[in-house]
């Protein structure tokens, strides 16, 4: 299962993948747990990000839950752009 988002590149042709990780507080009153979730895609007609959260694939979180679980374990994102490489042989 790839934990990729595909969004537009630059010059908007073709796919690139980012890898999202972002750090939410799913935590109530003095019990605080950080928990970590892979973004894999969004729906901005529906307003709903689909993450992966280790246990349960695919699950639907509403852009306003999102940022207020967000912002409450500060802003964490950590974002991956795997490097192109063109396939030379080092020499």
């Amino acid at each position: 299962m790839s934990l990729c988002m595909n969004s537009r590149n630059a010059e908007g042709t073709g796919q690139e993948e980012w890898t999202l990780i972002c750090v939410l507080d799913l935590g109530f009153s003095f019990y605080r747990p950080p928990h970590n979730v892979a973004v894999i895609d969004f729906d901005d007609v529906g307003q709903v990000i689909i993450t992966y959260d280790g246990v349960q694939a695919k699950k639907i979180i509403t852009y306003e839950r999102y940022l207020r679980e967000w912002s409450r374990a500060g802003n964490w994102m950590l974002v991956s752009h795997p490097e192109k490489t063109n396939n030379l042989s080092m020499q």
